[in-house]
């Protein structure tokens, strides 16, 4: 029998990078923690995949979170931040703009493809 994966409609990278200054140190684990908390409290934790990541080179903006398929990158994500990260982003489909990675060069946010 050949093994299946299940497939999710959405998977959430959280930053939890242990070196000192990473997104580990600055509560990335407890962000992951809350999000899939959460998520199986909607009930939809089955269908949203979360995983623990290194470093995506935004530590210092930390929590970080990447949302793929949109590549959505969230800065300063904290735990109070997740409800509103769900309610917006999982459900409804809409990023949470003030969240959003600013370009590094520029004031413009980094495009989002929804």
């Amino acid at each position: 029998m050949k093994p299946t994966m299940k497939p999710y409609y959405l998977h959430l990278f959280v930053c939890t990078d242990p070196k000192p200054g990473g997104c580990g140190e600055r509560g990335g684990e407890e962000v992951r923690k809350r999000l899939k908390e959460e998520l199986d409290a909607r009930g939809i934790g089955m269908e949203v995949r979360v995983s623990r990541c290194g470093s995506i080179g935004l530590c210092k903006f930390g929590p970080a979170m990447v949302a793929y398929p949109e590549g959505a990158w969230y800065v300063h994500v904290q735990p109070g931040d997740i409800p509103e990260i769900v309610e917006q982003h999982v459900i409804h489909g809409r990023p949470v703009e003030r969240l959003l990675v600013h370009s590094l060069q520029t004031s413009h946010k980094l495009p989002v493809e929804v």
